[in-house]
């Protein structure tokens, strides 16, 4: 897509994890999407990379909490959700170097609403599939580190206190 780029980790691969299968072991490189304009996922990139070097675990489908803020305070997307590099085919899904297979993950950020609508299916890959279907029919992009939330919160003033509608009656709002 023309005014897009895409950056990449490269050697957070040498930090695999065991597999569940003896002797292979599991490893990940981020790639992430920002508009040719903005400098903003190279850094967030770079923390994935450290976080995983220092021994977090990172696996597809996965999320991490409030990671953003560290770069972008005042944005309403605090989260960082973890998704198979789909953007690119099956090119770029894993690749095996012998006995490490590295999965490609393109890092994607999420506001609490939307990573509450996520976790609420038992499987956050069915999760976020609805999450990216509701986004496409608003023209939003996961990736997209400066789109606004796709869901809000109304808020009502009870009683001298503000309290987000949503929680009162549960309902689930989007753009």
């Amino acid at each position: 897509q023309p005014g897009v780029t895409a950056h990449a980790t490269l050697g957070v691969c040498l930090y695999p994890k065991p597999s569940l299968q003896q002797g292979e072991h599991i490893a990940h490189e981020f790639i992430g999407v920002e508009n040719e304009d903005d400098d903003i996922v190279r850094e967030i990139l770079s923390t994935c990379a450290y976080c995983v070097m220092d021994g977090m675990s990172v696996q597809p489908f996965s999320c991490w909490a409030n990671l953003l803020p560290l770069y972008m305070p005042k944005s309403k997307l605090k989260h960082v959700f973890f998704l198979p590099a789909y953007l690119w085919g099956d090119k770029l899904l894993m690749s095996n170097f012998e006995n490490i297979t590295v999965f490609y993950l393109l890092v994607c950020p999420l506001s609490d609403k939307e990573a509450d609508f996520v976790s609420k299916f038992h499987d956050n890959s069915v999760g976020i599939k609805n999450l990216i279907e509701k986004m496409e029919k608003k023209k939003a992009y996961i990736f997209d580190f400066n789109r606004e939330p796709i869901f809000f919160s109304i808020y009502i003033n009870h009683c001298h206190n503000t309290v987000p509608l949503s929680l009162v009656y549960n309902l689930e709002l989007y753009i």
